[in-house]
């Protein structure tokens, strides 16, 4: 039979910059730069076209309102807040005055930004491959999926694939990553006691009675953590890996930062990226009996609940019973749906034809 496959995208929620917020800026710790780059946010020129007498020719006003530009170099942790306008008269030139910040402020945003470099690097350090992510922490239990411990096929026990379908694997894995990230960012930060949190492309910080974000809204994206497996149910090229992002939301008794992560849609499981198993370009045809194995397994134990229905010539489906853990469903013509279902959320859809 011809397996095909997708996956059902999630969604991503932005959270607002607050008040107290200055922007990330790279290459602008020389004045003269730190000066371009203010002007570089003025606000839009608004023109507008005058009446004049027949014998003049017509006038243009223009203004843009003032703006007050803060920012933090992201090498040093300079910051700087500018007064932005344009002139009220042509050529309009854009004027940019600075403003002194309070030395709390000052250092505050210093501390924030080293903040943002170093949890990078720590991050970046942290990430490794499964088996060393397994043995560089002993005081919690392996990191491997449940279907290690399954001896009914030849298939790889612990993958990608194996590891995102067990709740269980996932929840060590991140509890791994986030000892490691932990034991990284301590060793590069002296300053961490004043718990600053970041959330998604925001890092936040109250310190000394100032509530401070920087909005990192560079092009650089942010550093993301990386398990990368040995072996595959399809063996390609290239190795399969799971990408997270990282946020800190807050920091335990212990000092041990509180993680949240996420996986990215560019992670690749059983040779395709998630983002192409999610049905990106469409369903995606599933030939390998591993991955069939698997997710009969997933079934089976219980990790994953199916429901399925059955689908017309024309394409549309009727039905929708739920098949209990009967998997893949057997006999017939045509074509039939699968919806996987954990934890009452549907994580995918298989199509499955004969």
């Amino acid at each position: 039979m011809k397996k095909l496959l997708a996956f059902l995208s999630l969604s991503v929620v932005s959270i607002p910059v607050s008040a107290d917020s200055a922007l990330l800026c790279t290459d602008c710790s020389d004045p003269n730069k730190a000066k371009a780059f203010a002007t570089s946010r003025a606000d839009s020129l608004i023109c507008e076209q005058t009446e004049a007498p027949q014998t003049l020719p017509s006038d243009k006003s223009c203004s843009s309102k003032s703006k007050i530009v803060t920012f933090v170099d992201r090498d040093s942790g300079k910051a700087y807040r500018y007064n932005v306008y344009h002139e009220p008269g042509a050529p309009w030139s854009v004027n940019a005055n600075k403003i002194a910040l309070s030395n709390n402020m000052e250092e505050g945003f210093s501390i924030l930004t080293k903040f943002y470099r170093d949890l990078g690097s720590a991050i970046k350090s942290a990430s490794s491959n499964i088996s060393n992510l397994n043995d560089s922490t002993t005081n919690l239990k392996d990191a491997s999926s449940t279907f290690a411990q399954t001896k009914t096929t030849n298939c790889p026990a612990q993958t990608a694939l194996t590891t995102v379908m067990d709740p269980y694997a996932m929840q060590n894995v991140e509890d791994l990553a986030r000892l490691e990230i932990a034991a990284e960012l301590s060793s590069e930060n002296d300053r961490i006691a004043f718990n600053p949190i970041k959330k998604d492309k925001i890092y936040s910080l109250n310190f000394k009675g100032l509530n401070l974000n920087i909005y990192d809204n560079t092009r650089s994206k942010n550093r993301s953590f990386v398990v990368t497996f040995g072996h595959s149910e399809k063996t390609t090229s290239f190795q399969d890996f799971l990408l997270f992002t990282v946020d800190i939301l807050g920091y335990d008794a212990n000092n041990i930062p509180i993680t949240n992560f996420n996986l990215n849609d560019s992670s690749r499981v059983a040779g395709f990226t998630l983002s192409r198993l999610r049905g990106e370009n469409g369903p995606v045809p599933i030939d390998n009996e591993c991955v069939e194995t698997r997710l009969e397994e997933a079934v089976n134990m219980g990790l994953l609940t199916v429901k399925t229905s059955s689908v017309r010539e024309s394409g549309g489906a009727s039905g929708g019973e739920d098949s209990g853990v009967s998997f893949p469903v057997p006999g017939g013509s045509g074509c039939q749906i699968l919806d996987f279902v954990q934890g009452g959320e549907h994580i995918y859809t298989f199509k499955i034809c004969s």
